[in-house]
């Protein structure tokens, strides 16, 4: 389902670009593609879904406690990661927030491993009810998409030019700043992964602590780095994801020990 609704996608903004370059084209292309998807889901679980049964009140309270918990996070990362664009709009040059905007691109390279991450191992972490196991995957999973992190900003620091042009000749002085910018995009991947193997185990009971926890780390860089520079907009931007991280490896281990003495 993933695959045909990213051809579709991929094929109807190719084709729209060609006819009609238009942002709000490429979003309604983009939402129309998710419906392909929604659809093609309910497709596929039909015949696997009893209507006719009733839901149990246990797991609907469940669920509900889970989702209520997710929701404060949900919705400030909405607003959260447009914060270091307008820092630099505020303190920094035009010219600046283009090549902000330019090197944040950089991060579709993660997609592909991200989906795999959702869509097979995630699932396959969350059924793991093996006390001794779980907390070998995790560090497994974690590990391995933190040497695979590792290993790309170290390319992009010894070899940034071939990113560079992928992104155009205008931004070929952001040498220095391409290995800041994916530092900061694998860092994010890495909380974003911490995050979904703890909401595939239903880890995120006092997970709204993130979010003082983040503005007071917003607020401590405002006063160390230089907002006017690229650079310092990325590490603005990068400095509140380490409290998220040590937040979510707190959760981790508290469930997984859970998981141990239940």
């Amino acid at each position: 389902i993933e695959l045909q609704t990213g051809v579709v996608r991929a094929a109807a903004v190719l084709g729209l670009s060609m006819a009609w370059k238009s942002a709000l084209g490429v979003i309604a292309v983009t939402a129309a593609s998710w419906g392909l998807g929604r659809s093609l889901i309910l497709k596929f679980a039909a015949p696997l879904i009893q209507r006719s049964a009733q839901s149990e009140p246990a797991y609907r309270k469940e669920l509900l406690a889970q989702t209520k918990s997710q929701l404060p996070n949900a919705l400030f990362y909405c607003f959260s990661g447009q914060i270091p664009v307008l820092m630099i709009s505020m303190f920094g040059k035009t010219s600046n927030i283009a090549e902000v905007g330019a090197l944040g691109r950089l991060s579709a390279l993660l997609l592909i491993f991200s989906n795999v991450m959702s869509n097979i191992i995630m699932p396959s972490f969350a059924r793991c009810q093996d006390a001794n196991l779980l907390k070998r995957r995790y560090f497994q999973i974690l590990g391995a998409f933190c040497a695979f992190a590792a290993a790309t900003v170290a390319v992009a620091a010894i070899f940034p030019h071939p990113l560079l042009l992928i992104l155009g000749k205008q931004y070929g002085n952001l040498e220095r700043e391409v290995s800041w910018m994916l530092a900061a995009s694998m860092l994010q991947s890495v909380a974003g992964i911490m995050f979904g193997l703890c909401a595939s185990k239903g880890w995120t009971k006092r997970i709204w602590i993130i979010i003082p926890l983040t503005i007071a780390a917003q607020i401590g860089s405002f006063f160390f780095v230089d907002l006017s520079t690229v650079k310092g907009v990325i590490i603005f931007g990068l400095m509140p994801i380490l409290p998220s991280i040590v937040v979510m490896y707190l959760r981790a281990m508290e469930g997984i020990k859970n998981a141990k003495t239940a």
